[in-house]
């Protein structure tokens, strides 16, 4: 349900917990100085002290619920579906220092010779191995669910190189609320951008997807102007699969990523050509653990441009089918 059972409280609950940090401090400053105010012009009204202990009690146990109620959020993680949609925004940076490198004495070229890496005479991919990239993904419950975000990063360190990977997620979310809600957070300084649409606007609504994606588009650009947006071809639900409103979000996608001069990923196509899409959903609308990899490695693939059929981390799947996934990637993406 993409977290709209929770979503209206937790953007309430959230905004609380914010302004509880900004304004309990401001309101007890002035509460005691107007204590102390009444105390230097009655000194002998016993009443006024005590109002100094209570205040800054009453703040003192304000701040203690509201942080723990928020770290006790954090503790659980994805681990209920309250307290994964608490905890959608994140920021992980991978390495892979784990990584034993070939050592060779013979000097290294920059120069890359396999024409795999090639299209219409460019080098594609972004991602690198000399230094981090930071990649952020704009999104809803089909980035967060199953952490597509997390998967790719440790695909990405698996083959080698250095990212760090943001999330700016939100149950139900277009990318119009997106740019309106998260500006802020978009603006930041990235090097990749990775964009999904909520499920309903990928199917059938394709000005504001549209119109959503420029928006973002344009706040990435403020905050790097030599960002690379990428957008997700995505799924839309599992009961619309066999009509024409499937094909509508993988053309769709292609639409919107070349009217604000991205790159399509074509993760979509990659579930298709699998077939299997009961192993693919977890409901009608959200990707499984299989689902959430075979995007994930979609993803890779699209980024580096480099043979996905080499990763060894298979996201909790067994090695035969995180090696089909790769193929299809290889393939597809």
């Amino acid at each position: 349900m993409e977290c709209n059972s929770y979503g209206i409280f937790i953007n309430i609950a959230k905004n609380l917990v914010f302004l509880i940090r900004i304004l309990a401090p401001i309101l007890l400053i002035f509460s005691l100085m107007y204590i102390f105010i009444s105390i230097m012009r009655n000194p002998d009204e016993k009443k006024n002290y005590n109002k100094i202990r209570n205040a800054m009690l009453a703040t003192v146990i304000i701040f203690f619920i509201v942080n723990m109620v928020d770290a006790l959020l954090i503790m659980l993680g994805s681990s209920t579906e309250f307290s994964n949609c608490w905890n959608r925004d994140y920021d992980i940076n991978y390495n892979s220092s784990y990584i034993q490198p070939y050592e060779t004495d013979k000097e290294k070229s920059t120069i890359v010779t396999d024409p795999d890496n090639y299209e219409k005479g460019e080098l594609q991919g972004t991602l690198s191995k000399s230094k981090n990239t930071k990649v952020v993904f704009i999104g809803n419950s089909k980035t967060y669910v199953s952490n597509i975000p997390d998967k790719f990063g440790k695909i990405a360190a698996n083959a080698g190189y250095k990212v760090t990977v943001s999330s700016i997620t939100e149950g139900g979310q277009t990318l119009s609320g997106h740019s309106s809600t998260k500006a802020s957070a978009i603006q930041k300084s990235y090097d990749i951008a990775v964009l999904q649409e909520q499920t309903d606007t990928m199917e059938s609504n394709l000005p504001l997807y549209t119109s959503g994606a420029k928006a973002v588009a344009n706040l990435l650009r403020q905050g790097n102007n030599n960002v690379s947006i990428y957008v997700r071809q995505c799924w839309g639900l599992k009961s619309n699969v066999n009509n024409s409103l499937h094909k509508a979000v993988q053309n769709n996608a292609a639409t919107v990523a070349s009217a604000i001069k991205g790159t399509v990923i074509n993760d979509g196509l990659a579930w298709d050509r699998y077939g299997n899409m009961s192993a693919l959903y977890s409901d009608d609308t959200h990707q499984s653990n299989a689902g959430a990899y075979l995007s994930a490695i979609c993803i890779y693939k699209a980024l580096s441009n480099n043979d996905p059929t080499n990763i060894t981390y298979y996201g909790g799947l067994d090695e035969n089918t995180a090696k089909q996934f790769q193929k299809i990637a290889k393939d597809v993406c």
